[in-house]
């Protein structure tokens, strides 16, 4: 009888441990992410400071460098080829070799061939229709959004009214159009707020991913002001990850956290620019790699 109630009484006091230690370790989730952007690998000469052929052996030297490194996931953010369907092929192998899971998005070089190929590249990354998803993961929503469906270098066409109507609409700003910065259509955008919505109300963070930035520098995505008065309406919306924008950079010019990660095209065999993002409850950790800078960002979230 002695021995029963000790073991009671040891089986009561794990219990309690592990109460606490749940309420203790409650929020304190890491989930850790490799993000690179802008591979633009093609078989063909370096030009300027982009070196198109040397992607491949980039990605095979970054995933050598962190093989066994327990990833949540990796996310490609755009522009794997620099045009032509042809040219992926190696772009996924490469990335197979990664053992997380992997996650695209696609960018305006990704469009650079016909409008059948351009759906088979979408599909060959994995991407459905609509090309826009999320997922949730303890504290976290990570989105994938589609920043080209305005974008007239799209052979697809998809939305030629609102691309025409946001090609006017950014002449008549006085701002030069650049085609190739595209946007998001009306549909998706509405898709977002109501994510975001729901995101509000389950106290979770959002993390964004996307090809195209929204800042106000160079290169921004055509209808970002659309897509920030949406951010604004959301204490979830945390942070918007993107590529496009070779330079890399970092801006929060209201309470959404802005980061561009460095093109990969532009790198040599030794520099190797990527990000190793680690996102908990209250902060999201930026380690930057080659030309990449490393950020802590701190974010206001309920207690």
């Amino acid at each position: 009888m002695g021995t029963y109630k000790s073991i009671m009484r040891f089986a009561s006091i794990t219990i309690i441990w592990a109460a606490l230690f749940s309420v203790a370790t409650q929020g304190s989730e890491q989930i850790k992410v490799l993000a690179i952007a802008d591979a633009q690998y093609a078989q063909k000469p370096a030009r300027i400071n982009r070196y198109y052929s040397d992607s491949i052996k980039k990605l095979e030297r970054i995933e050598k460098l962190h093989r066994g490194e327990n990833f949540s996931f990796l996310v490609n953010l755009g522009d794997s080829v620099d045009e032509k369907r042809e040219n992926l092929a190696p772009v996924l192998e490469a990335l197979n070799k990664f053992s997380c899971p992997k996650y695209h998005v696609m960018g305006n070089h990704d469009l650079a061939d016909s409008a059948e190929n351009v759906d088979k590249i979408q599909k060959s990354l994995g991407i459905g229709t609509p090309p826009y998803s999320y997922f949730d993961r303890d504290s976290w929503r990570f989105v994938f959004l589609d920043t080209n469906a305005l974008c007239q270098m799209d052979p697809r066409k998809r939305f030629p009214e609102q691309a025409e109507a946001l090609k006017k609409k950014v002449e008549l700003s006085g701002k030069k159009y650049k085609l190739y910065n595209g946007g998001i259509d009306s549909k998706q955008l509405e898709w977002l707020d109501g994510v975001l919505s729901d995101a509000d109300s389950k106290n979770l963070n959002v993390a964004m991913f996307a090809h195209s930035p929204i800042d106000s520098k160079s290169d921004t995505l055509l209808n970002a002001d659309e897509v920030i008065s949406i951010l604004n309406k959301h204490s979830s919306a945390k942070i918007w990850i993107n590529g496009h924008r070779h330079k890399g950079g970092y801006y929060k010019p209201f309470n959404t956290h802005l980061l561009t990660i460095n093109g990969l095209v532009e790198d040599s065999l030794d520099t190797l620019s990527y990000a190793i993002l680690t996102f908990s409850k209250n902060t999201v950790r930026v380690e930057g790699k080659g030309r990449m800078k490393s950020y802590e960002l701190k974010l206001d979230v309920k207690k």
